[in-house]
């Protein structure tokens, strides 16, 4: 049994030992987690934690264990605050315990306080997610009583297997859409001038599966997609869009992202990719994912692996990316707890 502290973090003064004891323990979980992709640098970690958007509040807790004085493990609970009129009724849960000191009760304690301050902020719903290669986690998760929302997959595409011909076939039936659409790639920050059209685009995510999550339709304004597109422009971090547009409506039809690092550069992450129904039937999606797959071919010679996640039941998305030769890589569930019920579990007053 391990004798163990916890403590919440003010991550204005974390101390650089402290920096170096968490990007440690980040490092050794991911690859636990996934050994093909590198956890952020102790750069990189800084600066996310440096880059949280004004609307949401985070809420971070160390594990430290008393002996060595070292993080052992971590939680963080994630909510919309006020400025965000969606999804009042949630708080997203993030916990990881090294694998030396589990079973010991301290994903336990990490959670209970969680629990308490999600409680205290009147959030009736907690989400979370685990990983099919990580045992321990839906062990953890089902002592709880927790129920899942969506079965999601991770599928990776080695660029070895990719299928160049049907891409060009893909581009080549785009050719008959350039009467009515134009494709826009963009690097880096995106312009002002597609701001505004952007963030209407990006509504189409919220026709994605979600299974049985109790998540609202979640509507972002200008302001905030400029501070989430922060973490894409900081340094080691590279972000491409593909666009397609409308000619006569100037509406934005569709967009595919991509994103990548330096810490990873043998790895790209391919993030949404969403037409808009009015759109769709025409083949967009097809285009706008083998428009990007071309250049980063070409581009990008030392990225072996295309990663991307869908819903298990996104059908239309799961086919297009089966067709380029992605496959399963690990099945990802998306948990909810009640926070009565986590309540009643901790015996929490």
């Amino acid at each position: 049994m391990s004798d163990f502290t916890i403590q919440q973090v003010d991550i204005d003064t974390i101390s650089e030992r402290r920096w170096e004891e968490q990007y440690a323990l980040n490092k050794l979980l991911r690859y636990e987690r996934d050994p093909l992709s590198p956890a952020p640098t102790l750069r990189e970690t800084k600066t996310n934690l440096g880059n949280i958007p004004s609307f949401v509040d985070l809420t971070i807790w160390w594990a430290i264990d008393c002996q060595s004085n070292t993080i052992v493990g971590d939680a963080s609970l994630i909510m919309f605050n006020e400025q965000m009129a969606q999804n009042q009724h949630l708080g997203q849960l993030e916990l990881q315990v090294a694998p030396a000191y589990r079973r010991n009760g301290i994903g336990s304690e990490l959670l209970r306080h969680i629990v308490q301050m999600a409680a205290a902020k009147k959030r009736s719903l907690l989400f979370f997610s685990t990983q099919s290669n990580v045992e321990a986690g839906e062990a953890f998760t089902k002592n709880l009583g927790a129920e899942m929302g969506l079965s999601t997959i991770t599928n990776q595409l080695a660029i070895a297997d990719l299928n160049m011909a049907l891409m060009a076939q893909w581009q080549k039936q785009a050719d008959l859409l350039a009467d009515k659409y134009e494709l826009l790639f963009i690097s880096g920050r995106l312009p002002d001038n597609l701001l505004d059209a952007m963030v209407d685009v990006k509504q189409v995510m919220n026709t994605a599966p979600r299974g049985e999550l109790e998540i609202e339709d979640i509507e972002f304004s200008a302001e905030q997609f400029r501070q989430m597109e922060l973490k894409h422009l900081q340094p080691g971090r590279e972000i491409w869009r593909y666009l397609v547009r409308h000619k006569s409506s100037n509406k934005l039809a569709g967009y595919t992202e991509m994103d990548f690092r330096d810490s990873a550069p043998q790895l790209a992450g391919q993030g949404d990719t969403a037409v808009v129904p009015e759109f769709r039937g025409n083949k967009i999606g097809r285009w706008l994912k083998a428009a990007m797959i071309t250049h980063l071919v070409n581009e990008r010679p030392a990225i072996q692996y295309v990663r991307t996640g869908n819903a298990a039941s996104n059908a239309p998305m799961l086919k297009i990316n089966n067709e380029m030769g992605f496959k399963a890589y690990y099945e990802e569930k998306v948990w909810q707890l009640s926070v009565e019920k986590a309540l009643s579990h901790f015996l929490v007053d």
